[in-house]
């Protein structure tokens, strides 16, 4: 039986506050100790990077230089090609690892490599140096590089590229169109329903057959054997320097045309007059004259074509007041009243002339070279010198002489060379070339002593 106290009791048990239960102490855990050591870390390495900074500063250490490139022009393409060709015959075995090509060509300089290889791609056992099948790809742009380049030191190189530049190609001939300008077909005022006049102009066709300037050169083992740049220097002025000296000397020329061997210079037929002198007043009426004819003879974008020492005496020609008068128009636009002039050593000495550059019409192609070290040739020049052949500059069949003929030439007998026996290379060297100038259309002042 509950009581009054059981009852009490309980009451007071349910309203009495609970003891409050602690929990257990909360511990942090610390990583002081990692911290630390990042931060040496850190602290050393940003003192390492700011010693390497100074200490590159102070060295001031200088970049490797990039290997220096040579021009892939056409000139040096043919050249380098040659050269490796020569050092390929002079020991075939040498071509097994690409030697010969890394001689003449550095293995970085990879434009001009690549060029040079596809010239001479072909099987290991030909003996020819270049032919059309051989980089036929690059034919065309290797006669345009080579005539540019030419250029440089030629006059046939700023004429051609004045006038009416062609290939033959595989061509015998190239023929083209002209139109002469002293027949002129001007139109007319015409009035409604009236009939249109009919005018007869002058239309022609001219030929440019394939002649050829051709030399051979025989080089001894010991300069194919020489340093490699020896041997660039040699093929490089057989290339550019001979080629255009032997141009320039026929086409500044008044040689006439020999019908399947060359073309007639330019200046011959041509009208001509003797110089007046060298004062002032006689240069005036020398180049007077020329572009009287150049203006009667309606010249298609005409120059003048002088020695380099012609173009000397006009800046250094002096008038009474001390001024000189064609120096200021040389030296800034190489001009003389307004016509372009045409410098080169293979020009006349003491001629100068002026050409209608419009009417000039040419036809060339990359020069062929041939090399062989078994040859039997005959030692014979077409100079005049004894022994000599009957030509010269311009040989054709009557004038050839061959193996059989030698102990028969004039002033002979001439020698006959074995290249094997001799231990020489001889270099054939094809130069493909043919011009016309479609009209009369040049003149010249000779006897110059300006």
């Amino acid at each position: 039986m509950t009581t009054a106290l059981d009852r009490l009791s309980a009451v007071v048990e349910k309203t009495a506050p609970k003891p409050i239960r602690r929990s257990a102490p909360v511990t942090v855990e610390t990583r002081t100790a990692p911290d630390k050591i990042l931060s040496k870390r850190l602290a050393k390495l940003t003192a390492e990077n700011v010693r390497l900074k100074q200490t590159a500063k102070q060295r001031k250490v200088a970049a490797k230089p990039k290997p220096k490139m040579t021009k892939a022009t056409g000139t040096e393409i043919l050249t380098r090609a040659i050269a490796s060709e020569l050092i390929r015959r002079r020991d075939p075995l040498i071509l097994t690892d690409g030697a010969a090509l890394d001689m003449v060509v550095p293995k970085h300089d990879k434009v001009l490599r690549a060029c040079v290889e596809a010239v001479l791609k072909s099987d290991s056992h030909t003996a020819t140096t270049l032919r059309p099948t051989w980089g036929e790809e690059l034919a065309s742009d290797l006669t345009a590089a080579f005539i540019e380049d030419v250029g440089v030191a030629s006059v046939y190189g700023p004429l051609a590229a004045a006038g009416q530049s062609f290939e033959f190609g595989r061509a015998r001939s190239v023929s083209f169109p002209w139109r002469d300008q002293n027949t002129p077909i001007p139109a007319s005022w015409v009035a409604e329903n009236a009939t249109l006049p009919v005018k007869d102009g002058r239309f022609d066709s001219s030929t440019l057959n394939r002649h050829k300037l051709a030399v051979l050169v025989s080089l001894s083992d010991e300069i194919v054997d020489a340093s490699v740049s020896n041997l660039l220097q040699i093929v490089r002025s057989a290339v550019v320097r001979d080629t255009a000296e032997a141009v320039d000397q026929h086409l500044t020329s008044d040689d006439t045309a020999i019908s399947g061997v060359r073309p007639a210079g330019l200046l011959q037929g041509a009208a001509n007059q003797p110089s007046a002198g060298n004062t002032i007043a006689q240069i005036t009426t020398d180049l007077k004259y020329l572009a009287s004819q150049a203006i009667a003879g309606r010249y298609i974008r005409p120059v003048l074509i002088m020695h380099p020492l012609r173009v000397l005496g006009l800046k250094m020609a002096t008038a009474s007041d001390g001024y000189f008068p064609f120096r200021q128009e040389i030296e800034a636009f190489g001009t003389i009243f307004g016509v372009p002039i045409i410098a080169s050593e293979s020009a006349p000495l003491d001629r100068v002339a002026i050409v209608s550059s419009g009417d000039f019409y040419t036809a060339a192609d990359t020069p062929e070279f041939r090399a062989s070290q078994d040859a039997s040739i005959v030692m014979l020049n077409d100079d005049g010198t004894d022994p000599t052949m009957t030509a010269t500059n311009a040989v054709d069949t009557g004038g050839s002489v061959k193996v059989s003929d030698a102990a028969d030439v004039v002033g002979g007998p001439a020698q006959v060379v074995s290249a094997f026996q001799q231990g020489l290379t001889v270099v054939r060297i094809v130069q493909p070339m043919s011009w016309v100038l479609v009209r009369p259309a040049a003149a010249f002042v000779s006897g110059v002593d300006w």
